[in-house]
């Protein structure tokens, strides 16, 4: 565990050293779109898959709740994104911005 924790931060520190402050406040009505698309729309979307492959609308509601937040695991694609050369710095930061602006919401409710 200790050692997946050690990892886990060396990670974190790393990205955020690569953030690019000053773009966050130009995104940050970018970012609000997007957390809204991922709060609201990933769970509909997947409530419709639920419902077309014959779930109860209990468990397609279930579902849904579980794919409403950014994790860790989208800071670490986006990261390798960048590291390919997929996405820009631009990207990654707006991505994190999101991320921090989910978990800032979901953790004071």
């Amino acid at each position: 565990m200790s050692l997946r924790d050690f990892l886990l931060l060396l990670f974190f520190l790393d990205l955020g050293a690569r953030l690019e402050f000053g773009s966050l406040g130009t995104q940050l009505a970018e970012a609000l779109v997007f957390f809204l698309f991922v709060l609201i729309g990933n769970p509909l979307i997947a409530m419709v898959i639920m419902a077309i492959l014959g779930y109860r609308k209990r468990t397609g509601f279930l579902a849904g709740l579980t794919v409403a937040q950014i994790s860790e695991f989208s800071l670490i694609l986006a990261a390798r994104g960048l590291h390919l050369g997929h996405i820009d710095a631009a990207t990654v930061s707006l991505i994190t911005l999101v991320g921090i602006i989910m978990i800032s919401a979901l953790t004071s409710v």
